[in-house]
């Protein structure tokens, strides 16, 4: 790369993946000289496309958010329900608009079309579950497809890009190094066939054992990587040059090369590693005493004069020891950053909004009742609150109307005494009473008379303005800002704007028709889900808390990985929700290639 770098007639592109490219841009500008920005640029496959649309055509600025593909993807269930043959009873669950996305996403990824899962239904034995689950699949992706033809899916651009290469000699005479993929989509490697076709040199990386072996379990994924590159080679007519890369040049202990070398041996027999403190285990009896365990070791280690922000810790799901790893963190006084994005649909402002249409929809069920009042932000005080949520509890109250009329039953349940103590506490249920209600009232009225979606998003706005919602998120704000809890002050303050957009998002999308209330709670539920409020870190030296999948290591020094047990981290790998391994490999015979079953994915 370095010698195609110095050619300055010569266009030299790195292609690595997405979550890596930062980190791999800034390595490139220490490694590379000066005047490698003249020909040089680190790229990942969305950036490629965008770099070709540029250049060529094909740019959208309509992209649609996940939000509303989510939406898509359920209404798309919910409209065809009565003919769906295997997931026609799904479409009151807002999860499984999720799970349906999921699978549209990759068909478009391997560049599978609704025509295609039709042919292999075809194929498929008559009256089967597969056959079923073809049919629902291909009539769902289609639908999915047509009510989002107005606007541009990211999805789709590796695709078009592969198409747009076809037609345009982008990489010509162009040198062009593909690292750091584990394995690659069937669109990604229609681009990679294009790049091989007009590029002059073409580099791609592929996980193996120094002398190529990749016999074993962790290397499947690979596996069908050099075959799959082998044949685009052969298409291409390119000379394949295969070069062995010996020694593990990223550790910096004996002891982590020798856990590389030897994570996957379950055989015994090897040698044991050099003890030179490059691993460390330590065995704790619970989470607590795990966030105990490491406080102690990042306080040991500042002191002998590392930097808080050369040490990581990295748990399966951070946000299982949310309340534990940064209480500890705190309290040891340690400054720290966890990179957990907020799933806003388990917040107060939202649940105040999906409470209220729950309680219309359930006709005001007693724990629904309670919910909704525990949110803080219907209106009521806190002496207001707890007297009400008692009286509701202990009278086991729901129904609509048995909340229109005044109470009259002893607030202290069945007891024979009566006096003024007690018609004082009525008298203050009473009044909470009221004010839950009236501004629930209104709220029901504004939904009958909505004529469209739009409509029903304006009557909720007014419904939170009418309960000074964005007052009282301020208010939080500032609580959270006086005991020194600048992020969650941030994302509090953040929480408002976010809903208004979800209420945007579904007055936007237009779905054909006006939903029903259970039907615009679960679509709020669905918009809700793919919405998050992440912070951003507030110090430049300050310890890095985050999951697996989402950390990036970067340039760390020391990483803790909290949590490590078998079958919870790593987490095993499992079947998918929609289409079973053998589904999998009967699509495979038939044409359709999709990523690989529990071998290949424990592999990656």
């Amino acid at each position: 790369a370095r010698d195609a770098v110095s050619e300055p007639k010569r266009n030299v592109f790195l292609i690595v993946p997405e979550q890596e490219t930062v980190a791999i841009e800034s390595r490139a500008l220490d490694i590379l000289p000066p005047s490698a920005a003249l020909n040089a640029e680190v790229l990942n496959f969305s950036r490629l496309a965008n770099r070709v649309f540029r250049k060529y055509g094909g740019l959208t600025y309509n992209y649609v958010g996940k939000g509303v593909k989510s939406l898509a993807a359920w209404n798309a269930v919910r409209t065809l329900s009565p003919v769906l043959r295997e997931y026609g009873a799904h479409r009151n669950f807002a999860d499984f608009g999720d799970m349906i996305l999921s699978a549209i996403e990759e068909f478009k990824s391997y560049s599978v079309s609704p025509a295609a899962l039709e042919r292999a239904m075809e194929k498929a034995p008559k009256d089967s579950r597969l056959a079923s689950k073809l049919y629902d699949l291909s009539l769902i992706y289609a639908t999915y497809n047509n009510m989002l033809s107005g606007y541009g899916d990211g999805s789709d651009d590796i695709g078009k890009l592969a198409s747009v290469l076809a037609e345009h000699d982008f990489f010509a005479g162009a040198s062009v190094y593909i690292d750091s993929f584990s394995s690659f989509t069937g669109a990604e490697l229609r681009v990679i066939s294009r790049i091989v076709a007009g590029a002059e040199k073409t580099v791609v990386t592929v996980c193996a054992e120094g002398d190529g072996d990749i016999s074993g379990l962790q290397f499947d994924a690979a596996k069908k990587t050099l075959a799959s590159l082998g044949r685009i080679a052969e298409k291409n007519g390119a000379k394949v040059k295969t070069t062995y890369l010996s020694g593990n040049l990223r550790a910096k202990k004996k002891s982590l090369s020798h856990l590389s070398a030897n994570i996957w041996n379950f055989g015994g027999g090897g040698t044991a590693a050099e003890d030179d403190g490059g691993v460390e285990f330590i065995k704790c009896t619970n989470v607590y005493e795990e966030a105990e365990a490491v406080s102690a070791r990042i306080s040991a280690l500042v002191r002998t004069g590392m930097r808080y922000r050369d040490i990581g810790v990295v748990a399966r799901r951070a946000e299982s020891y949310a309340g534990i790893i940064d209480a500890s963190l705190e309290k040891s006084g340690i400054p720290y950053f966890m990179s957990l994005p907020s799933d806003i649909s388990s917040l107060p402002l939202p649940g105040l909004i999906t409470g209220a249409l729950r309680l219309k929809n359930r006709d005001f069920r007693t724990e629904d009742v309670i919910s909704y009042v525990k949110t803080e932000l219907c209106g009521l005080d806190g002496i207001e609150s707890d007297l009400l949520c008692d009286y509701v509890s202990r009278w086991g109250l729901n129904g609509e109307k048995t909340f229109s009329a005044p109470f009259t039953m002893n607030p202290d349940g069945y007891s024979q005494k009566t006096g003024e103590k007690q018609e004082k506490k009525l008298e203050i249920i009473n009044g909470a009473r009221e004010k839950l209600i009236a501004p629930l009232a209104s709220l029901y009225a504004s939904l009958a008379e909505a004529e469209s979606n739009r409509d029903l998003c304006r009557a909720v706005f007014e419904y939170m303005n009418d309960l000074h919602a964005s007052e009282s998120m301020q208010r939080f704000a500032e609580e959270y800002e006086a005991v020194g809890d600048k992020a969650e002050a941030g994302e509090t303050l953040r929480l408002y704007n976010a809903l208004l957009d979800v209420l945007g998002m579904i007055a936007d999308f237009d779905c054909g028709e006006v939903y029903s209330l259970p039907d615009f709670e679960t679509a709020l539920g669905v918009a809700l889900s793919q919405t998050s409020i992440g912070s951003i870190p507030t110090s430049c030296d300050e310890v890095t808390v985050g999951s697996a999948s989402m950390l990036r290591a970067g340039e760390l020094k020391v990483v803790f990985m909290i949590g490590v047990g078998d079958g919870v981290f790593p987490a095993p790998a499992k079947e998918s929700e929609l289409l079973s391994d053998e589904d999998r490999s009967f699509l495979s015979e038939s044409g359709i290639e999709l990523s690989g079953g529990v071998d290949e994915r424990s592999s990656n």
